[in-house]
């Protein structure tokens, strides 16, 4: 049932097209009533540098989603909204900078129902790193207490690498690239984790420093702990929290491969994580389904109940209706604290537009036949170019958070460390995408795409 639920629905998201069938009755904000929705649009390059997108724009919506206002940003990137509501329903609209086929793609981000405050900044990642200092080393790191066993598997986190060898007792990284702001003294941290079996093990190394042009010498002499993980789903993996960065990450499958941790003073937390991956049958593309339980904590010599979330796939699937129905997928006991709908419409792999959606676990669905972009991008540039199309939703229950509208309040102060507080220690996840290849995105097509499916 759920296959052609979730096709259909893919269906209505790419006729309504996001150029849409909805005016926009007012680009002028309404008169100041001492509430004011606030949000601080920048760009992020590859090391952590800000500049401010004095491109953005705030839609804000009408209850059924059509374009009540557009509030664009000032040079500072800095979008205000006075308003007499205390809930807002608005799209932050950015304009990607990398071209694609000649087109700026969009970035659009929709918050359903979100508290009228100061939202903070939101960055738009880019891999510009014109304003970075940057080193490059080859890296060989040995493995002193496996000097005669061949390296099984091996990974390095923390930056981009060419290519790698392994070998008996070692493993060469080349090209490592280790970037960081122009000023600041602290490169970020590196690691490496090695693994082998008979017996089965783990050694990994943390580092930071790299000899810029040479090559740097490591020696892998963290020893992992097993980590005992009770779940029914198939996969556990464990990484450490460095710099708010997870690294040395490792997973086992079914039970017939241990999984570790390491001890090490730069390690703030660990992350231990239970999840299945099921696919799902879509004859038009790609499909499936991710379910994850994950614990972070300092402690990891004790047993870990990692059990999936309960909510079915047909509940979930109520969500992607996108026609403005009603829906509910509130669990007794359970305060999911958000929604999140994700959709690409892509040429040749790459979005054109990229759609996402943050909702409350009960309302009335995104209503995208009346959301209208025109003033960003041209529908008949996506008719044109678009030629596939993913969508996906997914239901998040924090343990320590109180449901949506806690989650919303404490949204924009959150850092990466947040994760590492008690209100974020638990997680569980539920997480179902399809897509659609070998799409023309015009009517007729999509006529023909649906009597396929029923």
């Amino acid at each position: 049932m759920y296959r052609s639920f979730f096709l259909s629905a893919l269906s209505i998201a790419v006729l309504a097209g996001c150029g849409g069938s909805g005016g926009s009755d007012s680009t002028t904000p309404p008169e100041p009533s001492g509430k004011t929705l606030t949000i601080t649009a920048v760009y992020r390059d590859a090391c952590g540098n800000e500049t401010p997108d004095g491109d953005a724009a705030l839609i804000i919506h009408n209850a059924d989603y059509s374009n009540k206002a557009t509030v664009y940003a000032d040079d500072n990137g800095v979008i205000s909204y006075p308003t007499t509501k205390d809930h807002e329903t608005f799209s932050l609209v950015r304009l990607v900078q990398e071209k694609i086929d000649g087109i700026t793609p969009v970035d659009l981000l929709t918050f359903v129902d979100h508290p009228v405050i100061d939202l903070g900044k939101n960055a738009l990642q880019t891999d510009d790193t014109s304003a970075c200092e940057c080193r490059t080393s080859n890296v060989q790191v040995a493995i002193p207490a496996r000097v005669n066993s061949y390296v099984e598997s091996s990974m390095l986190y923390g930056a981009m690498f060419h290519t790698y060898q392994k070998g008996v007792g070692s493993v060469t990284y080349q090209a490592v690239v280790q970037c960081k702001q122009s000023g600041s003294e602290q490169w970020p941290q590196l690691s490496v984790i090695n693994q082998f079996s008979s017996p089965e093990q783990a050694y990994g190394a943390l580092f930071a420093d790299l000899n810029d042009g040479g090559t740097t010498e490591v020696a892998a002499e963290l020893v992992g702990t097993p980590v005992v993980i009770n779940s029914d789903m198939f996969y556990k993996q464990v990484s450490a929290i460095v710099d708010s960065n997870s690294h040395l990450y490792n997973y086992g499958v079914n039970g017939s491969k241990d999984v570790f941790a390491f001890t090490h003073q730069s390690i703030e937390n660990h992350s231990i994580t239970a999840y299945e991956h099921e696919n799902l049958d879509n004859p038009s593309g790609d499909g499936y389904v991710i379910t994850s339980s994950t614990v972070r904590t300092k402690e990891i010599n004790q047993t870990f109940d990692l059990p999936p979330m309960a909510l079915s796939l047909d509940d979930l699937a109520s969500v992607l209706t996108l026609d403005g129905q009603y829906y509910d997928i509130a669990q007794s006991g359970v305060d999911y604290a958000f929604i999140f709908i994700g959709m690409e419409a892509s040429y040749n792999t790459r979005p054109l537009l990229a759609w996402s959606i943050f909702a409350p676990p009960s309302g009335t669905s995104v209503n995208i036949e009346n959301l209208n972009l025109a003033e960003f991008i041209d529908e008949s540039v996506l008719e044109s170019k678009v030629n596939s199309l993913s969508m996906s939703v997914t239901a998040r229950d924090y343990g320590g958070i109180a449901g949506y509208e806690d989650y919303m309040k404490r949204r924009p102060t959150r850092q990466p460390s947040t994760f590492n507080d008690p209100e974020y220690a638990q997680a569980k996840t539920k997480t179902v995408q399809l897509t659609v290849n070998d799409l023309n995105y015009s009517q007729s097509a999509l006529s023909n795409l649906i009597s396929t499916q029923f």
